[in-house]
């Protein structure tokens, strides 16, 4: 009887022992879920190398520490792992999912190290690096704290070309980018740092720009028409402008879309150049006669003169003579066709002008309107025309205003029915 009664009591301290480390695994196990869902870091120790990394320790838990999540290096051979072998490091716990009892558990030197690196690194800052590789998408670097970056093809530059391979940049080569994002790392995903190169100016794009110069003549294909004016196409990745005020020397509302066409070939003087800002400022109309003044000559600043209203904005209205000329009334010299202070004319309205100035320097034509302020008049009662007749002789000026054609119709009332 007595031995049965020995081995059901050593059975029972097995189960005990039992129970208790498994009790002990456990809390392991609550405490590395903890610092997951705290984003915390712990320190492991390094006890072996197996397929594709390090077999790890933390406590008493076995964990897998890949190559991949322990450095950016690729090119560090096996005999350089084996000196960590011992050593303790930090990591991040990555991830942690329980499924069926099984519990995977991911971690990360490589995290805590970028992490530390990024706190260095702000979105905005200029940073130098190495290109690694470059892709169709763009171009892999190597920043100088080791921390490998991306620039989209996008943000290669502020010229856009066919190819990748046409903005001339090679592996090895030293550039500054500017950071333009950063995403820190997340789960089994690395940071990712977005660069960003848009001034940076291509070799080819820089023969573009120093064989250019102000005065040339270009004959280029036209790319694009908007109402502002007109695109044409310099070089693949270079655009000039030409503003509709460069088309034509007598008109400015000319209908764009009905002189010209996409894909047309046409002569612009090049009036500007601005490799920074990429811009290109090109004239049509200096390509062609000035027969300005030829025609302004004909017309005299003492007639009278019917105009069309070609177009309106807030400064005035431009106004054409007989179709063959074009010139602008700013708002100062029209008081007679505003209401309320707002111009009252519309598009293809007929206006009676006057011309002011003539300037020939800058070939511009500035109307007046022919019609002057009406002057109001009010209906007093004698007692009113009495009480005002001397202010009104002491404050007409040259236009025959009174200081009653001043008031409003509020204020009038209110001064009248004063007792």
């Amino acid at each position: 009887m007595a031995e049965p009664e020995a081995i059901v009591a050593n059975t029972n301290s097995e189960s005990e022992a039992a129970i208790e480390k498994r009790n002990q695994i456990n809390q392991i196990y609550a405490e590395l879920e903890g610092i997951y869902k705290n984003k915390g870091t712990i320190e492991v120790e390094i006890n072996s190398i197996v397929k594709g990394g390090f077999k790890v320790y933390y406590k008493e838990i076995p964990l897998y520490l890949p190559f991949r999540l322990f450095t950016n290096d690729i090119n560090t051979s096996v005999e350089e792992y084996q000196k960590y072998i011992g050593s303790k490091v930090e990591v991040a716990v990555i991830s942690f999912d329980t499924n069926d009892s099984i519990r995977i558990i991911n971690i990360s030197h490589l995290k805590v190290v970028e992490d530390k690196l990024l706190q260095d690194l702000k979105v905005g800052m200029v940073v130098s690096g190495t290109v690694k590789s470059i892709i169709d998408k763009g171009i892999v670097v190597t920043l100088d704290n080791n921390l490998e970056a991306f620039i989209p093809i996008s943000k290669i530059s502020q010229y856009r070309l066919n190819r990748i391979e046409d903005y001339g940049i090679q592996v090895g080569d030293k550039l500054e980018p500017v950071i333009a994002n950063i995403t820190p790392a997340e789960n089994n995903r690395k940071a990712r740092i977005t660069l960003s190169l848009e001034k940076y100016i291509p070799q080819q794009i820089q023969q573009v720009f120093e064989s250019l110069k102000e005065g040339d003549i270009i004959k280029r294909k036209i790319k694009n028409i908007i109402d502002s004016g007109i695109f044409v196409e310099i070089t693949p990745g270079v655009d000039g402008f030409i503003k509709r005020s460069e088309v034509s020397w007598v008109k400015y509302n000319v209908n764009l879309k009905e002189l010209f066409e996409i894909g047309q070939e046409i002569e612009a003087e090049i009036i500007s150049i601005n490799p920074e800002t990429q811009k290109i400022a090109l004239s049509y109309r200096k390509t062609l006669p000035n027969t300005w003044k030829e025609i302004v000559d004909k017309y005299s600043m003492e007639t009278e003169y019917t105009g069309i209203v070609t177009a309106i904005s807030e400064k005035g209205v431009y106004v054409s003579l007989n179709d063959e000329i074009e010139g602008f009334m700013p708002i100062s010299k029209m008081r007679a066709l505003l209401e309320n202070n707002k111009i009252k004319l519309n598009q293809f309205d007929m206006v009676q002008v006057k011309i002011a100035v003539k300037d020939e320097e800058k070939n511009t034509l500035i109307f007046e309107s022919a019609i002057k302020p009406e002057r109001r008049e009010f209906n007093r009662t004698p007692r009113e025309s009495n009480r005002f007749s001397n202010n009104k002789n002491n404050f007409s000026g040259s236009n025959n205003y009174s200081i009653i054609d001043i008031l409003s119709e509020e204020s009038k009332k209110e001064l009248f029915n004063k007792k």
